[in-house]
Formats: C-alpha cells, structure tokens, sequence
C-alpha cells in the first residue's frame, strides 16, 4: 500500500517531511474508506454471524486506542524523556510527531468531500464483485451482499496489519463469500477472477500514467545518471 510513498523518498530532491506528509494523505485514503466500509458492513455483514459485527467494533475501537496512546506518547511523555533516549528513538518520535501532525492537518471538510469519489470507485469494485459472482452460477447473493462482501475484504485489509501481498484480500474474500453460503470452489474463482480483473486494469491505468508522465520521469533521472556524483541540491535545481 505505501510502496509509491517508499519510491517518493528515494528522490534526493524530498526531504522526510514531504515523505512523512505523503504517508500520511495514503493513510488518509485508507481512513477514507474504513469511513465508508464499515457501516456498510455493519448493516449488510453476514446474516446469522454476529461475531463479525462485534469483532468489526472491537477492532475500530482498538486502533482508535492505539491513536491515542500513540499521540499521548508523542505529545505528553515522550518530550519528558526525549534527551534520555537513543538517537533512532528519538528520530522515531519526531518522525511520529511529524505523521500526526500532518493527520490533524487533514481532518476537515475539505477532506470530507473526497468520500465522493472514493465511493465512486469502491462501487465500481462492487459492481465488478456482484457481476462475477452472476457469472459463476450464483444468484442468491444480492447486491448488497455483494457490498458487504467487499466491505468486509477492505476492513480486513486495512485494519488487519499483515501485509496485503500475502494473499491477505483474496483469504478475507473467500471467508466472507463462505459466510454468505458460496461453496468454497466458486468463492475461490470468484476471488481470483476479482484479483485478475483489478490487477489488469491497475497495470492498464498505470502504463498509460507512465506514457503521460514520461518526461517528468526523465527530467528526475537524468541529472543523476548523466552527472554521477550530482549534489542533491544540484538536483533539486535542476528539477
């Protein structure tokens, strides 16, 4: 999720700040659409498992703690400490200081209103979910199912912190689909038909983006690879 934060911090002309300010607004994205998956879970979850319904809160409920002492450790007792510590802790906390400042930042209308087109495109998500599962032979999963089924995939993928690219979507998928009655091997196809579909037109999309964007790419790399030993303030002016 935060590999094009990574990439954005190895251009020598980014100093931790931008860094920590780009983290932050995909962590933002993330907040955006907990914001909106989790009441669509709530209503549209799995019938006859009321587990997932408390387990959804107590989990909300435990990262909103984990905020807090997070902000508490940075803001109330961390500076107390703060010559006591080593160096790298040290540098941690202002980097944490740094992250949720630029969160308290985001936290206003003008935030809000980018539910929109995050909607828009989690429907998308939905409508290809729903189709899929039409295709494969099933017709007793509704639409709004199919919403909380893919509502209940985003919460685990962005509440559960175990790495996405270990299959953590397609598991979180395939246990919501058991839930609702699909039999295991439709769940499996539907899940890898969804994966395929998403990852081809992420790879469509980020082609065309690259074959706009080429020039700015160029003018980033060139003074590295043309002058060698370039200072990074050489870089940042010639960018």
């Amino acid at each position: 999720i935060y590999v094009q934060n990574y990439l954005l911090a190895r251009l020598d002309n980014l100093g931790s700040g931008s860094t920590v300010r780009s983290s932050m607004a995909t962590t933002a994205m993330l907040g955006l659409e907990t914001a909106l998956a989790l009441p669509i879970a709530l209503i549209f979850g799995p019938p006859h498992e009321p587990w997932i319904f408390w387990t959804l809160i107590a989990v909300v409920i435990l990262w909103i703690f984990v905020l807090f002492l997070a902000w508490m450790l940075v803001h109330q007792w961390g500076p107390d400490f703060d010559q006591r510590l080593p160096e790298w802790l040290r540098r941690t906390r202002v980097l944490a200081e740094e992250f949720l400042a630029a969160g308290g930042e985001l936290i206003k209308l003008k935030t809000a209103k980018l539910l929109l087109p995050v909607s828009v495109y989690m429907l998308i998500y939905v409508v290809d979910l729903y189709v899929i599962i039409r295709a494969v032979g099933i017709h007793d999963i509704t639409f709004t199912d199919a919403m909380g089924i893919y509502a209940l995939i985003v919460l685990v993928v962005v509440l559960v912190p175990i790495p996405t690219e270990i299959g953590l979507t397609e598991f979180a998928g395939l246990g919501a689909l058991l839930a609702y009655g699909v039999p295991r091997t439709e769940a499996a196809v539907i899940m890898l038909s969804l994966r395929i579909m998403a990852t081809g037109a992420t790879i469509l999309v980020s082609s065309l983006v690259l074959i706009v964007l080429r020039g700015e790419l160029s003018r980033t790399v060139t003074p590295v690879s043309s002058q060698g030993g370039t200072e990074p303030s050489e870089i940042a002016k010639l960018t």
